[in-house]
């Protein structure tokens, strides 16, 4: 299996608006007071579009290995590489002794400072697309994690990239 991995967050914040009132009512505006964050692990299947995704509260080398362990898990009789960025949560002594546990698991790091290279982050786009609006941020974000789960992914890259890819890597 070849997968396309990354983290994004999910932030509620209050961001300056303009709105239309009648003369002399001023309209009252919600804010809320606290900024929410959530993380989102996403590993890209490039063969068949299919999304996996996590929803954490901390983006760290030990949540990082969860995310991978739970990849070993949807997919436990077949070699995985993973094709991400060089974030330091990618890299470490805790992802190492998996990658060593596993010799089915491989690490490709794409250049640095290209996101536009790594399929996933045009997931974390589309989906930002999507999902521009919730009842709560509970909601945003439960709503942004079922999307990237029933959703399948055709970033604009997979066409170009993905079948010399594929065919290089399964040579």
């Amino acid at each position: 299996m070849v997968l396309a991995w990354d983290e994004a967050h999910l932030w509620a914040q209050t961001a300056p608006v303009t709105v239309w009132s009648p003369i002399g009512q001023t309209p009252t505006l919600q804010v809320a007071p606290q900024r929410d964050r959530v993380v989102f692990y996403g590993a890209l299947d490039l063969r068949t579009g299919q999304e996996h995704a996590l929803m954490t509260e901390k983006m760290n080398q030990l949540t990082t290995v969860t995310f991978v362990e739970y990849l070993l898990a949807r997919y436990p009789d077949h070699p995985i590489l993973l094709i991400g960025d060089r974030a330091s949560w990618h890299k470490g002594k805790p992802l190492q002794a998996l990658l060593d546990a596993h010799p089915r698991l491989q690490v490709f790091y794409l250049p640095p400072a290209c996101p536009e290279l790594n399929p996933q982050e045009h997931v974390w786009a589309a989906v930002r697309r999507l999902v521009i609006r919730a009842a709560s941020f509970a909601h945003l974000a439960s709503t942004f994690l079922l999307t990237l789960r029933q959703t399948t992914f055709r970033p604009l890259l997979f066409d170009r990239y993905a079948p010399p890819i594929l065919s290089f890597l399964s040579a």
